[in-house]
């Protein structure tokens, strides 16, 4: 057995371990009893065991109760799924049974699609959000090309906030923790005036200190972030309702830091070491030399920063959504606006070093329209459909970025702007008709016209002042990005170009009622996510070549059973993917016709095979246990494709899709018994584990992400009518020390990683009236 399978196996075994301790821990009490989960998975109110679709959900108790904090978390309590960053936390990257990005630039749309409140999110750079005042999370696994139809090749995380209600809710949540962080969340609601209700909530982040430490700038991990969604709800009619929400966010924290290893040995002679050719992630003391003939201190402490500019984020969102609905008698109308803006400004040191070699400066600002129309039949017919339409227009504009090479080059920058402008049309249809009283058929259809125009390239300017001592960029002087009616401001990597896409996307599937309580489907579905450009620094012409759509169709058979009399809830499926055309970000040679030197750019560089086992089981042994588990068994290799005029490499043969690991588990044990005085004591216990993965696609040594479980525990008081609550808590428990990101700069003298967080813990304290 490998070490890897074997510590998998060992992991498995603590964690069964502690779950038999707190199961152990309590009285004999009657067998508990599931409550129902009602989603909107097909766009109409269900219950989650009817409906044919592999999915997670998390309701906000449960979002509350694991101390969740943004959109990415989610990944904790969700099988195959995983959420990575780079150097900041602007642009998560969401990858689902090994379908995302490797990519990190805010070109980039996710092919797993987010949705909050049925308004799609366009730009990966929007999916950093808080979480709160959170009713519910429905994570879709698969292409849902057909109702949510836009790059969801990997599937739908859909996000819906607590709604106005008649009724008086208020609530406020306060909480400290270790590096002096603290948060304030709130919300109030009720009636306003006949017919009309309204709800504000409100959210606040604060962390005064951070795990990094850095010779001169001290600690370093600030975060500030805030938020706010004020509701309005109309429902002044029988048959009509309208629904305002308006919602906005700042964010103005460090990111992620590097931590460098230097790569050469330490005889001058620029010459890899050993144990970097090996795939090693630790310093050694035969290994210090880096790209400039310099010594590297030694040191395996990942939080130990020897950058100069300090990796940050300023984010500020604003946004609204109206929502209209209203009963036709035939059908149920409902119209879905939205429309969404982000600007962001990111600095990165992305070679880790002291010097100006490859400082960088991000500027974006994107704008986002969005509307859906759609008519949906009554529920109780033997043939149940929803017709829409989806129209989505967004913006992205890059002013600014800008990267320092002035030690590296003798004082230059390159300076790369662009703007991407995008319409997307569809047209969907999505059916079930009932053969018998036991057997459905499904089917959907959805047409997409979609086009993407960009305009933008690279310039080269004079150095100008680099980063400030603090790690603040300053913009540099001479001809500035941006002025796109000029094309002499930027140098022969200027590009004018538009692509389009027409592509179909359908779902065609059977369910069967096995028995009251087991249902059994079967589905093959198809998505796609659309191409486009790269997008980045590009100084040859023939880099500016746009890439493709990717394709996906799945074939997936499950089951969604409740035993035990309601006691025991299990689901599971197995899966297999047909990806092709795959967009990642890949290092493409010459293929000796043209002057091309390697570069890092995105490219439909392969196809690949995705096959795997998914299961999740719910059991409630007593009014007084939860026990909740998922894993996912998951097995991708990629074949490349012929490209033109690139070549990619051919390690991409056989090689498994980046983020993508073979094995991952999450669990999450709830005991509660009543204590004393009326009052309820609980103890909580979560985790996830993952197995070794590839942050890359060629899967190169240096590449691999060694596997990792992380534990995580709570424990409050309550009273039984649940108006406050004290909860004491700590995130990664056994201060596992892992690394979640790679970037392999070993040819330039040194290998970037950025770890996971340590142990944090903290206590909260909830007020309801």
């Amino acid at each position: 057995m490998s070490i890897g399978k074997r510590n998998e196996f060992n992991n498995l075994a603590v964690i069964a371990s502690a779950i038999a301790t707190i199961f152990g821990a309590g009285d004999a009490y009657a067998q508990g009893t599931l409550e129902e989960i009602i989603v909107t998975a097909q766009k109409r109110v269900q219950n989650a065991q009817d409906v044919p679709i592999t999915m997670t959900t998390l309701s906000g108790e449960e979002i509350s109760d694991l101390g969740f904090e943004t959109a990415a978390d989610v990944q904790y309590q969700t099988p195959g799924l995983i959420v990575s960053y780079s150097s900041t936390n602007a642009i998560p990257n969401f990858v689902l049974r090994g379908v995302g990005l490797n990519d990190f630039t805010a070109i980039q749309s996710s092919p797993v699609a987010v949705h909050v409140d049925e308004v799609y999110y366009g730009n990966s750079t929007m999916l950093n959000f808080l979480l709160f005042d959170i009713e519910r999370v429905e994570v879709l696994k698969g292409p849902q090309g057909t109702l949510y139809g836009r790059n969801s090749t990997g599937g739908s995380v859909n996000f819906f906030a607590n709604q106005p209600t008649e009724d008086f809710e208020a609530g406020l949540d306060l909480g400290v923790g270790n590096y002096s962080s603290r948060f304030v969340e709130g919300f109030v609601g009720g009636a306003l005036g006949d017919g009309v209700s309204g709800r504000f909530s409100f959210n606040a982040v604060n962390q005064g200190g951070g795990p990094f430490e850095h010779p001169t700038l001290g600690e370093i991990g600030q975060t500030s972030k805030h938020a706010f969604r004020g509701q309005l709800l109309w429902d002044g009619s029988e048959d009509t309702t309208v629904q305002l929400t308006v919602f906005g966010g700042s964010d103005d924290s460090d990111g992620n830091q590097y931590h460098g290893i230097a790569s050469y040995t330490n005889d001058g002679s620029f010459e890899i070491c050993p144990s970097v050719d090996a795939g090693s992630l630790r310093a050694s003391p035969d290994c210090s030399f880096d790209g400039f003939g310099r010594s590297i201190a030694v040191d395996d402490d990942p939080f130990t920063l020897q950058n100069g500019v300090v990796n940050r984020d300023t984010l500020d969102a604003f946004g609204a959504v109206l929502k209209i609905e209203r009963d036709l008698g035939f059908a149920a109308f409902s119209s879905i606006t939205g429309y969404n803006t982000l600007d962001r400004k990111s600095q990165e040191d992305a070679d880790g070093s002291v010097e100006r070699n490859i400082d960088v400066g991000y500027e974006t600002d994107f704008s986002q329209f969005t509307e859906e129309l759609r008519l949906s039949s009554p529920g109780d017919n033997a043939w149940t459909w929803t017709l829409g339409l989806f129209y989505s227009a967004d913006d992205l504009v890059t002013p600014r970025t800008e990267t320092d090479l002035a030690d590296l080059f003798d004082g230059f920058r390159q300076n790369h702007a662009y703007e991407l402008a995008t319409d997307s049309f569809a047209l969907f249809w999505h059916n079930e008709y009932l053969l018998s009283d036991t057997v459905s058929l499904i089917g959907g259809l959805r047409f997409t016209d979609e086009t993407r125009s960009f305009f933008g390239g690279t310039i080269n300017v004079a150095a100008g002042q680099g980063p400030t001592g603090d790690g603040d960029f300053v913009a540099s002087p001479g001809p500035q990005p941006g002025n796109f009616s000029d094309p002499a401001v930027f140098d022969e990597a200027f590009v004018d170009d538009e692509i389009g896409f027409s592509k179909t996307s359908w779902t065609i599937g059977l369910s069967v009622d096995a028995s009251d309580s087991t249902m059994i489907y079967g589905t093959v579905s198809n998505g796609f996510k659309s191409g486009g450009f790269v997008g980045d620094i590009t100084l040859q012409p023939i880099l500016n070549e746009p890439y493709d759509a990717e394709t996906l169709t799945a074939y997936e058979i499950g089951i969604k059973t409740d035993l035990l009399g309601a006691a025991l809830r299990w689901n599971s499926s197995l899966f297999f993917y047909d990806y092709e055309d795959i967009i990642l970000a890949l290092t493409l040679t010459d293929t000796g016709e043209l002057e091309l030197d390697t570069f890092l750019i995105n490219e439909n560089g392969a196809n690949a095979d995705v096959s795997g086992l998914e299961s999740e089981i719910w059991w409630a042994p007593s009014d007084s246990v939860d026990i909740k588990l998922g894993a996912t068994w998951l097995n991708t290799e990629q074949e490349s494709i012929p490209t033109s005029p690139f070549k990619v490499s051919e390690l991409l043969d056989g090689s498994e899709l980046p983020y993508a690991p073979g094995f991952s588990a999450n669990g999450l044990v709830r005991y509660e018994r009543p204590v004393s005085n009326g009052r309820l004591g609980f103890a909580q216990f979560d985790f996830t584990s993952r197995s070794d993965y590839f942050g890359e696609a060629t899967n190169a040594p240096l590449t691999l992400l060694e596997g990792y479980t992380l534990y995580n525990v709570r424990l409050g008081v309550e009273p039984q009518d649940g108006t406050w609550s004290v909860n004491v808590w700590a995130k990664n428990l056994a201060d596992e020390r892992y690394t979640q990101y790679v970037n392999d700069l070993s040819s330039l003298g040194s290998i970037l990683t950025t770890p996971g967080l340590p142990r944090t813990y903290g206590v909260d304290f909830s007020l309801r009236f």
